[in-house]
């Protein structure tokens, strides 16, 4: 495959040369994310966009390693416009979705609070997510996020907040302000 983007083409080569397989499913979550429908695809050079593509057909397009595979993990409507992924611990996938991000050549409604941050699980144990949890909701444009002792590091706008779940539940129950000009 032909990646447009240098630093992503090098990250997978990287991950690619390793036998780490939550490395593996990382790689296909992020190379997902970073929509992988246009790698090859020459829209760069000014040729006419790819085709919009299932999951599996999208799959099909990558070219691995001799004795590594790639599965899909998640996919639309589990997750809608993911820009960052983190696994925790217990293997849950933790995803920022930005869906208010240019929905028009303008930008309209780009500051609408409709992001939410995602946690989806794999409740069956085949490998695919298929319960989807929304930790924080209403936010706008968050694009970074880590899961750290005692919380969720979460980047909105350019400010920097540290959530909890205090009961348990997913949810995100307290949010407190660490850097308000931390990405400004």
């Amino acid at each position: 495959a032909v990646f447009q983007d240098r630093r992503l083409r090098s990250w997978i080569e990287e991950a690619l040369s390793t036998t780490n397989v939550r490395l593996i499913i990382r790689l296909l979550v992020t190379a997902s994310f970073y929509g992988c429908s246009t790698i090859g695809s020459g829209e760069s050079a000014g040729r006419q966009p790819s085709p919009e593509l299932t999951p599996e057909e999208e799959r099909e397009t990558f070219q691995l390693e001799p004795g590594l595979k790639i599965q899909l993990v998640a996919a639309e409507p589990l997750i809608e416009d993911p820009v960052v992924c983190t696994f925790d611990e217990d293997g849950r996938l933790w995803v920022v979705e930005m869906r208010a991000y240019t929905p028009d050549m303008e930008g309209t409604g780009e500051r609408e609070p409709i992001g939410p941050v995602s946690v989806l699980q794999d409740t069956d144990g085949d490998g695919v997510m298929d319960l989807s949890t929304v930790y924080l909701d209403s936010l706008v444009l968050s694009r970074a996020l880590a899961v750290v002792a005692g919380g969720v590091l979460v980047v909105e706008k350019e400010a920097l907040w540290m959530t909890r779940d205090v009961d348990g539940d997913l949810g995100g129950d307290s949010k407190s302000l660490i850097d308000p000009h931390y990405a400004g």
